[in-house]
């Protein structure tokens, strides 16, 4: 299968040669310029938002696999930095959610309280 640059520019040579190149040089040039700007960033961002999100990924792993001790240590610091970075209301909650369910998967009822009243004191206000 074609890349999708090759075809960007067989359709870009095409459209040229049969409209003009006086025409509309400019606007494709700068189309197809920002096409492959888009291209070139997307993965980058991607590979940001990854690193990013690593922390409550983890913690989530750790929830799902059974590994309480391991799932609250993470989700604790990933809590820590999410209130750091300003992170989004939902995000925290979530993460408060999930430490609070490993707290409670460990009898670990008041802190788990404690976690449950600040998620949703996050998304009632």
């Amino acid at each position: 299968m074609l890349s999708y640059r090759v075809i960007l520019m067989v359709v870009s040579l095409l459209s040229l040669l049969v409209a003009g190149l006086s025409e509309i040089r400019n606007s494709l040039f700068l189309t197809v310029g920002l096409m492959n700007l888009c291209l070139w960033t997307f993965p980058l961002i991607e590979k940001w938002k990854r690193r990013r999100d690593a922390s409550s990924v983890e913690g989530e792993r750790q929830l799902q696999v059974g590994n309480y001790p391991e799932a609250e240590q993470v989700a604790d610091s990933a809590v820590a930095e999410r209130n750091t970075k300003r992170a989004s209301v939902k995000k925290r909650a979530s993460l408060l959610r999930n430490l609070a369910e490993a707290q409670r998967k460990q009898s670990k009822l008041a802190p788990a309280e404690q976690s449950l009243r600040q998620a949703m004191a996050l998304v009632g206000s």
